[in-house]
């Protein structure tokens, strides 16, 4: 009867040490002597040297896990090498990691409102989504437009909205127009001098007219994606946004 050695996961640099005790234990109901085990153990270590070091250069700090059959005849043990299955996962250097957290933090607010991928969909399901969401209520509510004033229609039909914050200072437009009966809102603010740039966009049903009434332009924002995009960026789609006002 076929018998199954898996080491589970196990550092690249312990591998050799796991098998070998691996099929010590094994071995103990079957009949097999020590000598034995120490040989067939040096012979699959061998090969797995030939797979995990020269040919996957795995370092030592990268996890494996190796999975084989084998049998036991007359004393010796024989491996079924077209039953060996070798997984190797690379380890990733303290320092990338380290790196990769202190950029991700950086642009925590920019992850976080971020619309929520397939890819990562999957892995975290709504719970991203609903962060996200929250995230951009958590923005709309702490936005202070004082002002929402109809500027005009630019030439790819959008009403032009201009925001301004109640000490009456210009933070921004937002972008309206309706597409089979579905209204679509395009926001670029940038709160304060210095301050970073926002982009909102929000989809909603029905025909909108205008957003001059601010509670219901925060009502509409507040179901936005918010982002937060580069201020040259903000500056060329606001510049967009106005060309051919009438």
């Amino acid at each position: 009867m076929a018998q199954r050695l898996s080491t589970g996961l196990v550092i690249a640099g312990a591998y050799a040490d796991k098998v070998r005790r691996t099929l010590f234990a094994q071995a103990k109901g079957l009949g097999v002597d020590a000598r034995e085990v120490v040989r067939a153990a040096a012979e699959l270590n061998r090969v797995l040297f030939k797979i995990l070091v020269e040919s996957l250069k795995l370092d030592k700090g990268d996890v494996v896990r190796v999975r084989i059959e084998y049998d036991v005849r007359d004393g010796r043990i024989v491996w079924d090498y077209r039953s060996l299955q070798v997984e190797a996962f690379r380890r990733v250097p303290d320092e990338e990691v380290q790196r990769k957290v202190e950029e991700t933090v950086e642009n925590l607010s920019e992850v976080l409102s971020a619309p929520v991928s397939e890819a990562e969909r999957e892995v975290v399901g709504e719970q991203a989504e609903e962060v996200r969401r929250g995230e951009a209520e958590r923005h709309v509510e702490e936005l202070e437009i004082g002002e929402a004033s109809f500027l005009g229609e630019n030439k790819a039909g959008e009403k032009i909205i201009v925001l301004k914050n109640p000490q009456g200072r210009t933070i921004g437009v937002a972008a309206l127009v309706s597409v089979e009966g579905r209204a679509h809102v395009d926001a670029i603010v940038v709160e304060s001098r210095g301050g970073e740039a926002k982009r909102i966009l929000a989809e909603l049903e029905g025909e909108f007219e205008s957003l001059e009434d601010v509670s219901r332009l925060k009502e509409v924002l507040k179901r936005g994606r918010v982002s937060v995009i580069d201020k040259e960026e903000a500056r060329r789609i606001v510049t967009e946004k106005l060309e051919g006002l009438f």
